[in-house]
């Protein structure tokens, strides 16, 4: 079994495979073969970098993605850092003052 390794390196190898199978499409229980666990997360990654990836369900709960475009420009990802105070600040509002000061 081939191991795409970390999550950076599954996203890369993901997009790489979507690219080469074109109108077949990559399932993910084609990505267990690759030591995939989470296509469906990979999958939402590039879609929020900027591809537009389709997907199509298959028998016995699998989907099976393809890549539509890919952005000129892919937008960065935001670390979990980033993500955390994103996300506390819209959760309590009476606060965002407060979160965005420290962020600064």
């Amino acid at each position: 079994m081939i191991s795409a390794g970390s999550k950076p390196a599954q996203r890369e190898f993901v997009l790489q495979l979507l690219r080469k199978r074109g109108t077949e499409g990559f399932s993910s229980l084609e990505a267990l073969n690759f030591a995939i666990m989470r296509l469906p997360n990979r999958v939402c990654e590039l879609r929020k970098t900027g591809s537009v990836i389709d997907g199509r369900p298959e028998a016995g709960g699998v989907m099976r993605y393809f890549l539509r475009s890919e952005p000129k420009n892919p937008r960065p990802l935001l670390s979990y850092a980033e993500r955390t105070w994103e996300l506390e600040a819209k959760a309590a509002p009476l606060f965002a003052p407060l979160f965005s000061e420290m962020s600064a």
